[in-house]
C-alpha cells in the first residue's frame, strides 16, 4: 500500500531522523557515562527509572498490563531489558562509542536470524542470507587489526557488545516462541 500524503511522508521522515538522533545519542551518552564516574549499574538504573517515569502514567491510565500472562512477563524480562542494558554498558566500558554503533546494530540481525531458525524453525530468504554474509564479513574485518591478528585487550568491549546483540535477539526470538506456544 503506497501513501503519497505529504503530511505522512514528512511525519515519517521526522520519525526516522528522530530515531537516528536518539539511538546514536544513547550510544554516545552511555559511553560517556560509564567511562567517567558512573558505573554500569548506575547507567542501567537511570535508563529504567527515566523510562518508567515517562511510560508509567500511560500504562496506568490505559491498563496496558491486561493480557500479560506471567509466562510472557518472564520471557520479556529474561530475554531483554536489564541483560540488554548491562551487556551494552559493559561493552562501552572497554570499547569506543563507534564500536558500539557497529557491533550492537550489526549483531542484532545475525542473532535474531539464528534464534528464529533454532527456536521457531523460521527460514530465511536468500537475500537475507546474503545480507547476513555481508554483515559477518564486515564484522570480521572490523575486529582484526590490519595484520589480520585480533587484539585480545581490545576484544573485551566488542565481546560485551556482541553479547548485547545476543541478548536482544533472544528477546525477539523468545517473543515468537511465546506467540507460537500461546496460539
Amino acid at each position: 500500500m503506497k501513501n503519497n500524503n505529504p503530511n505522512h511522508i514528512l511525519l515519517g521522515a521526522a520519525a526516522a531522523i528522530s530515531v537516528v538522533f536518539f539511538w546514536s545519542g544513547w550510544i554516545v551518552v552511555s559511553r560517556l557515562g560509564v567511562t567517567n564516574t558512573l558505573t554500569v549499574y548506575d547507567i542501567t538504573g537511570f535508563r529504567f527509572a527515566v523510562g518508567a517515569a515517562v511510560v508509567l502514567p500511560y500504562i496506568i491510565w490505559h491498563r496496558a498490563w491486561r493480557g500479560l500472562t506471567p509466562l510472557r512477563v518472564l520471557v520479556l524480562t529474561l530475554t531483554s531489558g536489564i541483560p540488554y542494558a548491562l551487556l551494552s554498558y559493559f561493552g562501552f566500558t572497554y570499547a569506543p562509542a563507534a564500536h558500539g554503533g557497529v557491533f550492537l546494530n550489526g549483531c542484532l540481525p545475525l542473532f535474531t536470524t539464528l534464534f528464529g531458525w533454532i527456536w521457531v524453525g523460521q527460514r530465511s530468504r536468500v537475500s537475507q542470507l546474503v545480507g547476513l554474509g555481508v554483515i559477518i564479513s564486515f564484522r570480521g574485518a572490523c575486529r582484526g587489526r590490519p595484520g589480520g591478528h585480533s587484539d585480545p585487550a581490545g576484544d573485551a568491549g566488542p565481546a560485551g557488545l556482541d553479547r548485547h546483540g545476543h541478548s536482544h535477539s533472544r528477546h525477539s526470538a523468545g517473543l515468537r516462541v511465546y506467540q507460537k506456544i500461546s496460539s
